[in-house]
């Protein structure tokens, strides 16, 4: 199930073990299946560990996961490219919302795998951009905190859903 509570999903997750980032994992993809995404983090489940699976499609990366689900455990960037771009993103939490987010188009990230492996790597374009998605899930930042609302389901007078208390056109409709 996906957790749309604003104050679960801006806990920040813990370290996980390869035992449990597994278990994760397969509750993860059965999630994911249910719903047309690029990316999931455990947090969204409820479950407050530091892992989350991307749906790789850009082949300058790390060629061996291309068109396949990658799943990431403690994950970080190390570098990025001073290139920032502006691209709309939704988010499984927040369904109907649509805002304009600054990612980097180049990162380089670490993460354990599902093997007992370390692993280091470059991304690229949109799978940069859903791994920084995914990752400032597991901090407890919200899209919101980054972007622009573009689209919304909810009325200029409606409560924000981020919950601040705030309406909505003062919040994260920044005037809408």
């Amino acid at each position: 199930m996906i957790i749309t509570d604003s104050k679960i999903l801006r806990q920040t997750s813990e370290p996980v073990s390869i035992t449990d980032a597994k278990t994760i994992y397969e509750q993860l993809l059965a999630e994911v299946e249910k719903h047309q995404a690029l990316g999931l983090s455990a947090i969204q489940i409820g479950i407050p560990k530091r892992v989350f699976i991307c749906w790789h499609c850009d082949n300058r990366g790390n060629d061996k996961n291309v068109g396949a689900w990658y799943c990431y455990v403690n994950p970080r960037i190390i570098s990025q490219e001073p290139t920032i771009e502006y691209g709309t993103e939704g988010c499984l939490s927040f369904p109907g919302f649509d805002l304009r987010v600054p990612r980097f188009q180049q990162i380089t990230i670490a993460s354990d795998s599902l093997t007992p492996d370390y692993e280091k790597f470059e991304l690229y374009g949109l799978d940069a951009v859903v791994f920084q998605h995914e990752l400032d899930h597991l901090n407890g930042v919200l899209f919101f905190d980054k972007g622009v609302v573009t689209k919304s389901p909810l009325g200029r007078n409606d409560t924000c859903v981020c919950n601040s208390g705030k309406k909505f056109k003062k919040c994260c409709g920044k005037g809408a």
